[in-house]
């Protein structure tokens, strides 16, 4: 049986995760154990630790629909870290198995911006704002966010398309250019340099992600995106610094990650909690 909203409770050791794990997860943030902070990665499932918050559910949910499945998934569990302790805020990440877009149509892991439109259909009914999830509805307000989270790549086209697509306004899209890098990038190792930026210029699209990643583990340690959390405003202030602009279909030019608004709107409901 899968954790649930409304108790976030570790005190039954023979709950489990769903057996995809990457199709829905709950995490629980900003749990507190002796003093320590619980990681939704650290956590052990069999933990005896109990916290039951004492209403329905808080303020927000969150739902996380991911075209990426490992790196997203560390860094928005990961999240948890920097709410204040006592807290608990629902989050659920989702990466729909999809079937990759262009020549290659083997299963991947991973799903394209298409796919996360169509899971999106699958659960959520517009005529009453409402989602299921592991065969529960959830009632979305205006306050709640849904957000689509993707790369650019070489799906220029297909999100083209999608953005013009209405949606409710608890929707968001967090679309990075070329690929979710640039955003651990601004964290990790800063504003985005003249010759970096030249680099990926200067390679085809289908190749601007891979040569991007390289970029980024030739950082000392390399980039690790359950790190990337602690160091959220300073990836703001980078991507501020370097500047957040979109073409005229409303994408994200090259190294400019809308996620930046995600984070801005995250720090600022993590600060109603103080």
């Amino acid at each position: 049986m899968p954790f649930e909203v409304e108790s976030l409770s570790y005190d039954r050791p023979e709950q489990s995760v769903p057996l995809d794990y990457r199709q829905v997860k709950l995490y629980n943030f900003g749990e507190s154990r002796e003093n320590e902070l619980v990681s939704p990665l650290d956590a052990p499932l069999n933990s005896t630790y109990k916290r039951v918050v004492g209403q329905v559910r808080p303020t927000r949910l969150y739902i996380i629909i991911s075209g990426g499945e490992l790196k997203e998934r560390h860094y928005f569990s990961n999240l948890g870290r920097i709410v204040p302790i006592g807290c608990a805020i629902p989050l659920y990440f989702i990466c729909p198995t999809g079937i990759k877009s262009g020549r290659n149509h083997a299963p991947h892991r991973g799903s394209s911006p298409q796919d996360i439109f169509d899971y999106w259909r699958t659960i959520y009914q517009p005529s009453s704002d409402s989602l299921t999830l592991l065969g529960r509805t959830y009632h979305l307000t205006e306050n709640d966010r849904v957000y689509f989270v993707s790369d650019v790549d070489d799906f220029s086209l297909e999100l083209q398309s999608l953005l013009k697509v209405d949606t409710p306004p608890f929707v968001r899209w967090g679309i990075s250019n070329p690929c979710v890098e640039v955003w651990l990038y601004y964290g990790c190792i800063g504003v985005p340099s003249k010759n970096h930026c030249q680099l990926l210029e200067n390679e085809p699209i289908s190749k601007r992600s891979q040569k991007l990643k390289s970029l980024c583990n030739e950082y000392k340690g390399g980039i690790d995106p359950r790190k990337a959390p602690a160091v959220i405003t300073t990836a703001i202030a980078n991507a501020r610094s370097f500047g957040y602009e979109v073409d005229e279909q409303g994408i994200p030019l090259l190294f400019c990650s809308s996620l930046l608004h995600f984070a801005e709107e995250f720090m600022e409901y993590l600060s109603t909690f103080k």
